[in-house]
C-alpha cells in the first residue's frame, strides 16, 4: 500500500463562541493543542459542495460529513445492528479525518468497533463521559490498540475542515452537569457546522438542562438544526428553538418504544413552521450546502460504482497543509484512559465533600 498522508487539523479554544448576526467571531481565540490527523483528502463529490448525510440506521444516530476539500466526519455510529460501515463504503469512504461520539449510549456507538475496525481515523473525540458497558469498552479498546489519537471534546474547541467549513465544539464544558434526568445525555458533544454562511446544529442527546447552559452563552440563530434525542419530550424546548431559530429539522428516528419523536416536540416544530425530516419517514437525509443556499434530499440511496469514481486511490493523493498551534511539541496529551481515570477521582472527592456536609 502507498504512504499515507498526513495533516495536522488545529483546534483552537475560544472563551466565547457565540457569534454576531453576520456569522463573525467575538473574542479572541487562544490556540490549544493541535492534533494530528490521517489526511484521506478526496475531491468533493460537487465543487464548492459540503454534504451532511443523517444515515437511516432506525432508533439512533449516524451523521456523514464531508466537506468541499474531501475532509470526512462521521458523528456517532448507530446501533450495532446498522451496518454504517457499508453505508460509509458505499460513498466511496476509505477513512475518516474525525470520528466523534456523542455520548456513551449503545444507540450511538454500538456500530462504532466496527467503524474503528474498518478505517483508518485521524482523531477519536467523544465528551469524556465513561460508561459500564461492554459497547463502551470494546470501542475504547479498539482506539487503543489501533493507535487513534483520542481528545475529549470541550466547549471552545475549533476544528477546520478544509478552508470552507469549521465546527465548532459548544458543549461539554469544562465542568459537566451533574444530578441531571441523565447525564450521559446531557453532556452529549453539541457541534456547531459553519460553511458558506450557512450553519447546521448537532445536539446529540442533549436535554433541557443542556439547552440552559446554550442559551446563557447568547447564541447566534442556525438554520438547520439536528434535533435532540430523536425528538424526545425533554429537549427542544420552545425558549431553545426561539434563540437559534431554525428553519429546517432533521430527526433521526426509528421503531422505538418511547413515543420519539414526541407530539410534544413535534408541535414545538410545527408552531414555529419549521420544516421536518425524519428517517423513519424519509430514509437517509442528505443536506447540500453552498452558495446558492441549503437543499435538502430526502430517501437517499448511495451507488458505490458511482460515487466512488470521484475518490482517488490512497497513493494518487496530495500533501495538505500542515496547521500547527502555538504549544510545545512534546506536551502530552492524556489517552482516554487517563482522562476518565480522572473523571472517575473527582466524582468520588465531590462525594466525600457532600458527606462531609451532612
Amino acid at each position: 500500500m502507498g504512504r499515507v498522508q498526513r495533516l495536522s487539523m488545529g483546534i483552537l479554544g475560544m472563551d466565547e463562541w457565540a457569534h454576531s448576526a453576520g456569522g463573525a467571531l467575538r473574542g479572541w481565540p487562544a490556540l490549544a493543542p493541535w492534533l494530528a490527523l490521517v489526511l484521506l483528502v478526496a475531491p468533493p463529490t460537487w465543487a464548492g459542495t459540503l454534504l451532511v448525510d443523517v444515515l437511516d440506521v432506525g432508533q439512533g444516530d449516524a451523521i456523514f460529513i464531508q466537506s468541499p476539500e474531501g475532509k470526512t466526519v462521521l458523528i456517532d455510529a448507530g446501533p450495532r445492528k446498522a451496518n454504517v460501515v457499508a453505508e460509509l463504503r458505499a460513498r466511496g469512504v476509505t477513512g475518516l479525518d474525525l470520528v466523534v461520539a456523542t455520548h456513551p449510549h449503545s444507540d450511538h456507538i454500538g456500530g462504532m468497533e466496527q467503524i474503528v475496525n474498518e478505517f483508518p481515523i485521524g482523531t477519536y473525540m467523544d465528551s469524556g463521559q465513561s460508561h459500564t458497558t461492554a459497547t463502551y469498552r470494546d470501542v475504547m479498546e479498539a482506539v487503543e490498540e489501533h493507535g487513534v489519537p483520542y481528545v475529549r471534546a470541550e466547549k471552545g474547541q475549533r476544528i477546520q475542515l478544509g478552508s470552507e467549513a469549521v465546527l465548532w465544539v459548544l458543549w461539554p464544558g469544562k465542568i459537566y452537569l451533574n444530578g441531571t434526568r441523565s447525564d450521559h445525555n446531557s453532556n452529549s458533544v453539541i457541534l456547531r457546522l459553519e460553511h458558506q454562511g450557512h450553519c447546521v446544529l448537532f445536539m446529540g442527546d442533549a436535554e433541557a438542562e443542556t439547552e440552559q447552559r446554550l442559551l446563557a452563552q447568547r447564541p447566534a440563530p442556525c438554520e438547520v438544526l439536528k434535533v435532540a434525542h430523536h425528538g424526545g419530550e425533554h429537549s427542544t424546548t420552545g425558549r431553545f428553538l426561539g434563540a437559534f431559530q431554525p428553519r429546517i429539522a432533521l430527526i433521526s428516528v426509528g421503531d422505538n418504544g418511547w413515543g420519539h419523536p414526541t407530539e410534544e416536540t413535534l408541535g414545538r416544530l410545527s408552531k414555529r413552521s419549521i420544516e421536518i425530516h425524519r428517517t423513519d419517514l424519509a430514509g437517509t437525509i442528505r443536506l447540500l450546502s453552498s452558495e446558492a443556499g441549503i437543499q435538502v434530499q430526502e430517501s437517499i440511496v448511495a451507488i458505490p460504482h458511482v460515487l466512488s469514481e470521484v475518490l482517488p486511490a490512497l497513493d494518487d493523493r496530495q500533501d495538505s497543509p500542515t496547521i500547527t498551534a502555538d504549544r510545545e511539541p512534546d506536551t502530552p496529551r492524556a489517552s482516554w484512559r487517563e482522562v476518565h481515570r480522572a473523571r472517575r477521582t473527582s466524582r468520588r472527592l465531590r462525594r466525600e465533600e457532600r458527606r462531609e456536609r451532612r
